[in-house]
């Protein structure tokens, strides 16, 4: 007998996603983020729910003036771009098919390019970089597949590294890339086979820039 099994996300090309939820899953969470946008309102809230701490990631682990500069610098982009996420998760609770050209929130100001592409019989990886509103630069990635399963007992992985606006051109000298004006024109060349790079490069930059990582599977 054969079973069917959906992905909660199913990829239909490069720019078409066809999202499989229940309803009530779909309510929970329009719910939370109509939550957490409340809390986001709060500006004590952080203070009082560790959990909410991770929405305002931290620059240094013990020195307070660093955080406060780095609050200073970067703490209503953060907001903002928090808030339009939010927001645009929201409104597309209900949507049983989202695309990257989809005019909802901050999605049509971000600009992207594929970094790596690649199929080998069931396993795929896809790896892009985004340039957000705040000019906070993004690099994310989806591994799927027979192999992915095998290490993590999952057959999905995604990741992300975002870098602060403040640290995207230190960032990109880190790959020997200079008085850039296009950075996601300078990131290109660094694509496909050259991508170990940047992987190299986000090692090294985690050590004093704080970049943010996110993974799931």
């Amino acid at each position: 007998m054969a079973f069917g099994f959906k992905r909660t996300i199913q990829s239909k090309g490069p720019d078409r996603f066809i999202i499989n939820l229940r309803e009530d899953l779909r309510e929970v969470i329009a719910a939370v983020c109509d939550d957490v946008l409340g809390a986001l309102d709060d500006e004590d809230a952080p203070n009082r729910d560790p959990m909410l701490r991770r929405v305002f990631p931290v620059a240094h682990a013990s020195d307070e003036s660093v955080n406060e500069a780095y609050r200073d610098l970067v703490h209503s982009d953060l907001l903002r771009t928090r808030r339009e996420a939010l927001e645009k998760v929201s409104a597309t609770a209900n949507d049983a098919e989202l695309n990257r050209a989809t005019p909802i929130g901050y999605r049509a100001t971000v600009r992207e390019i594929i970094l790596v592409q690649e199929q080998n019989g069931a396993d795929s990886r896809t790896i892009w970089a985004s340039l957000l509103p705040d000019d906070s630069l993004k690099i994310s990635g989806q591994d799927l597949g027979p192999a992915v399963e095998r290490f993590f007992g999952a057959d999905e992985y995604e990741f992300a590294h975002t870098i602060p606006a403040a640290y995207v051109l230190p960032f990109l000298e880190l790959l020997g890339a200079t008085e850039v004006k296009d950075v996601l024109g300078a990131l290109k060349h660094f694509g496909g086979p050259r991508y170990p790079e940047i992987s190299a490069a986000l090692e090294q930059a985690k050590a004093f820039m704080p970049i943010e990582f996110w993974s799931w599977f």
